[in-house]
């Protein structure tokens, strides 16, 4: 498959990068198509459709894509996916991979070249890269001296200015690179120089990255910065943890320092100031942190929620947790700690913390009582009431308590939102009677306002009048792709006057190059229809009298034989 000339080269790397991060999610191939989620700034979807080899069209909701250009998520999921065909390769095939035909004829030249001059060229290579050299140095020569902490801190210096341009910016093009390569730099250097009890000179070399990572001028719209800000968060922590005692009272030294400063700019500082609330806070910085809690906890005395604190760490805590939390680092005694849960049981948070330690004693009949009780009590939350749902079905089920089980799978179905048949399906295997599961349809659907939970029901059910119904009422074309192939064969002209509908109603509100090519896509699945060719050559030829100005449809139009 010939991808990697669809995307420019810096976002063809941004996406390589994404995808040896591990930033592609759901990753799913399908018959004809790929889908997939991306995190980046925030979490992305790509679907890629696919003719064999070929690829069809390919669509992303970030807003890039949305200005009708190929993004790096895209390119993210194409990686992925690469790697997906390479792993389902033959032995065979795996091994006469790119990589390993590489390594081979590398290793032949190797063999080639006189040891001498093999040497001269190692000199040369580590004279012009100061990170292959610390990286040497540290594995065959270590010994930590100022000379070698000047080198590493040289080495960070010089990742900075390998990316800045003019004037010291790092532009959106090249933040990701050098976010990732501050972070390689700590996870080659950090855990090395602890293993070999450098602790103090690893907690240096981490704040140097932290400040210039917190203190570059970049466009960080990837959240790069962030990501090493939360790796040296990592480093802090596990030194604070291993690190002897004389050497962490200098660590706790710094961050005493440090806190609520600018040291670092905006959202950076708050990394240094929760670290050191983590785990430097005295006695008497606890016991006032514990009475802000109560505070908040007292304000929301009526409610099953007292609220959470944000962290950028930990996203958010809940606050009656926290003040657990603070209770447990003053070392109170357990019946103290269990008053106050007792007292503050209504709180959903510690009936949850009761259930979780229920299941890890394996008492299952304390966590029923638990999960039956918090149904009632967090009534009016939703989401709280379907997950306790959800535990129950699932302890019903291990415990072989069919008539509970059953019992559940009903509520959950009338009373919960459901996104997919699971326990459709499981209450479909509880229920023999033919007529008996008709009127369970019919309740289901009823008491349902997912339009494509309801949509799966009647596929599976082979209901397709009312399925066709519902696409024809809501002009739902994402709906019709789903069921297309049988849709096209119990209804023909009627999936034409739909797409036929939606291609041309969007017509006239399309205005980038990525909606036209979606559009035109549509036309293409219309004149597959049986009949529907001779209603997509008409849509094309009013197109062209409509829209003749309109270049960049003209063109998409063209690509695919218009």
């Amino acid at each position: 498959m010939n991808w990697m000339n669809l995307f420019e080269n810096h976002i063809l790397n941004r996406g390589m990068m994404y995808c040896e991060d591990g930033k592609v999610i759901d990753f799913e191939v399908l018959e004809n198509r790929i889908e997939a989620e991306v995190a980046g700034s925030d979490y992305y979807h790509v679907s890629i459709d696919l003719d064999g080899e070929d690829i069809i069209d390919m669509t992303c909701d970030c807003p890039y894509a949305a200005k009708g250009y190929n993004c790096k998520h895209m390119a993210a999921v194409l990686c992925e996916y690469e790697g997906y065909l390479e792993r389902n390769e033959d032995e065979e095939e795996n091994a006469i991979s790119p990589m390993y035909t590489l390594r081979q004829e590398v290793e032949a030249l190797v063999d080639k070249i006189p040891e001498q001059d093999a040497k001269e060229l190692l000199v040369h290579l580590l004279i012009n890269d100061d990170g292959l050299k610390n990286r040497l140095q540290l594995k065959y020569d270590f010994k930590m001296t100022a000379q070698l902490m000047a080198e590493l801190k040289k080495e960070i210096k010089s990742i900075l200015y390998q990316y800045s341009g003019r004037g010291g910016f790092i532009d959106w093009n090249n933040a990701y690179g050098f976010c990732c390569d501050l972070g390689r730099f700590l996870d080659d250097k950090i855990p090395f120089l602890m293993e070999h009890g450098c602790y103090l000179q690893a907690f240096e070399l981490v704040n140097i990255v932290f400040y210039e990572v917190a203190n570059a001028d970049m466009d960080d719209s990837d959240g790069g910065a962030g990501m090493v800000a939360q790796t040296c968060y990592d480093y802090w922590k596990s030194l604070t943890l291993n690190a002897p005692e004389e050497e962490v009272l200098a660590i706790k030294k710094w961050f005493l320092v440090n806190k609520e400063t600018d040291y670092v700019v905006d959202y950076m500082q708050e990394y240094i100031d929760e670290f050191y609330e983590q785990f430097f806070l005295s006695e008497d910085e606890i016991k006032e942190r514990m009475e802000i809690l109560d505070d908040i906890i007292q304000e929301h005395k009526m409610q099953n929620d007292a609220g959470a604190i944000y962290s950028v760490r930990y996203g958010y805590q809940d606050v009656v947790l926290l003040r657990l939390e603070y209770m447990r680092q003053l070392h109170l005694s357990d019946e103290e700690i269990l008053e106050f849960r007792t007292q503050h049981r209504h709180f959903s948070s510690v009936r949850e913390l009761e259930l979780e330690e229920a299941l890890e004693a394996n008492n299952q009949p304390l966590a029923l009582q638990i999960l039956e009780e918090s149904k009632r009590l967090d009534k009016d939350c939703a989401k709280k009431v379907k997950r306790y749902s959800e535990q129950l079905i699932s302890l019903y089920e291990e415990l072989r308590d069919e008539d509970k089980y059953t019992k559940e799978l009903i509520f959950q179905l009338l009373h919960c939102y459901q996104t997919d048949l699971t326990y459709y399906n499981k209450l479909k295997k509880c229920i023999g009677s033919k007529t008996e599961w008709n009127k369970f349809i019919d309740s289901i659907l009823e008491a349902s306002d997912n339009i494509y939970f309801i949509c799966d029901i009647l596929a599976q059910e082979n209901k397709y009048e009312k399925l066709m119904k519902i696409v024809e009422e809501k002009n739902n074309v994402a709906l019709l792709d789903k069921y297309e192939k049988q849709m096209r064969k119990e209804f023909p002209e009627r999936v034409i006057r739909v797409y036929a509908n939606y291609i041309i109603h969007e017509m006239e509100r399309a205005s980038s190059r990525g909606r036209y090519r979606e559009l035109v896509q549509y036309l293409r699945k219309l004149a597959k229809c049986e009949n529907g060719k001779s209603e997509a050559d008409r849509i094309v030829q009013k197109w062209r009298v409509e829209y003749k100005r309109r270049t960049a449809l003209m063109d998409e139009l063209r690509k695919v034989g218009y």
